[in-house]
């Protein structure tokens, strides 16, 4: 792009991340190509805030106009989506503690960034090393879920470094990467390349000579600050996709409080009962109406599977639909091959989706994301009649826009 800020200033309009050419009012992050952030996991509406910088080189996004918008990187925080079991203690890296405390006595050229690097440097200076088997993060903006969980092999958060096993070689150029995120500098990335695995002397002698630092005691003994969003665990909601445009809120997208119908109704035949006594004698009702088949075995009839004594279904092919024996997945159904392959997990939900919006656990969307051929939901349509719809077939309504992803709800836990 050959004349960045004219545009910016004349026109008033830029790319956003959804690919819509929108009023540079109506951005509120920005995605540059320092900042390193992946973005595409992250909701469409936070898409539609944040503009595309990533073309532009660094002298034009370092400086106003396109300054004045901060970075995804700086409002990102990231939390686990599961607990997962840390293997072994927590270690310290010597050259990373004195990276660390050495650029605490940067000096940059407003207070405003000088201030910002040494809170980060102060966190990095504390930082244990921690190695994580399977490690799984959400993306928060001020306190809120603003994409699906994604999976990631090194991140940096509430002085910790967390890394899934891999080669020293692989690590070299994984934790300069997640590090240098968060500082959002080509000097400090490059810092933090020279001195993986260096000793503490090489990496203070770098710093001395690549950076403009102050005397030691003019630096205060201050903690970091708490730069990490509060804590939380999503779950998301797949709602069909409405004909407008989204709103820009989150927390207009929806109540995640409020009752189905059907959940309203629960004591319908305790008041119908309680006004036929107030009225007199009862009178004789009609024939009862038979319960209608769960919705797994309706599914499993429309597929042509018979069901036995045990609640299995069987199809003459051999193949079968019964109760899944791992207690560890939300998917309660498998369907396996006559040999006792798996074929699919099923979640059955009695739901119809182009009638209401759904609301998932964040479990059982991540692993709809992550092996979308294995996990499938099975739900009504709007007749009445079961259907199977594929983790594949629902991330490609999603990527398609025919459903979204909005967080729904969040889990309070007290601390003692």
């Amino acid at each position: 792009m050959r004349h960045p800020i004219r545009i910016w200033q004349e026109c008033g309009c830029w790319l956003n991340l959804a690919g819509e050419w929108v009023s540079v009012d109506s951005l509120a992050y920005a995605l540059t190509t320092q900042s390193r952030t992946p973005w595409q996991h992250l909701h469409r509406w936070v898409k539609q805030k944040t503009a595309d910088l990533q073309h532009l080189p660094a002298e034009v996004t370092a400086n106003p106009p396109l300054s004045q918008l901060p970075t995804l990187a700086m409002c990102l925080g990231e939390r686990f989506n599961r607990n997962t079991p840390f293997t072994g203690r927590g270690d310290t890296k010597a050259w990373l503690t004195t990276l660390g405390a050495e650029l605490r006595r940067i000096e940059l050229d407003t207070d405003e960034n000088t201030q910002h690097v040494r809170a980060l440097a102060g966190e990095l200076a504390k930082t244990t090393w921690r190695e994580i088997p399977v490690l799984e993060i959400i993306p928060y903006i001020d306190g809120t879920p603003v994409g699906t969980p994604r999976q990631t092999d090194v991140v940096w958060l509430d002085g910790t470094l967390l890394a899934t096993p891999m080669s020293k070689a692989k690590l070299a150029k994984r934790v300069p990467e997640e590090v240098g995120k968060a500082f959002g500098r080509d000097d400090i990335k490059a810092a933090l390349d020279y001195g993986f695995g260096r000793s503490e002397q090489d990496v203070r002698e770098y710093l001395k000579e690549n950076f403009k630092l102050c005397p030691l005691n003019a630096v205060s003994e201050e903690p970091a600050e708490d730069t990490g969003a509060p804590q939380g665990d999503e779950q998301d909601a797949l709602a069909p996709a409405p004909a407008g445009k989204p709103e820009d809120q989150p927390g207009e997208r929806g109540n995640p409080e409020e009752q189905s119908p059907m959940l309203s109704s629960g004591n319908a035949h305790q008041d119908m009962d309680a006004a036929e006594s107030k009225q007199g004698p009862l009178r004789p009702r009609g024939t009862v109406k038979p319960v209608k088949p769960e919705i797994i075995e309706r599914f499993a009839r429309s597929k042509e599977f018979r069901k036995d004594d045990e609640g299995r279904f069987f199809h003459q092919d051999g193949s079968r639909i019964a109760k899944s024996n791992d207690v560890n997945i939300p998917f309660p159904w498998e369907r396996r091959t006559a040999s006792g392959d798996l074929v699919r997990y099923y979640l059955p939900k009695e739901h119809c989706l182009e009638r209401n919006s759904l609301q998932l656990e964040a479990d059982v969307w991540a692993l709809i994301e992550q092996y979308p051929e294995t996990y499938a939901l099975v739900l009504c349509d709007v007749e009445g009649s079961p259907v199977e719809i594929t983790g594949t077939r629902l991330r490609t309504m999603r990527d398609s826009e025919e459903i979204t992803l909005y967080p729904a709800a969040y889990r309070i836990v007290y601390d003692h």
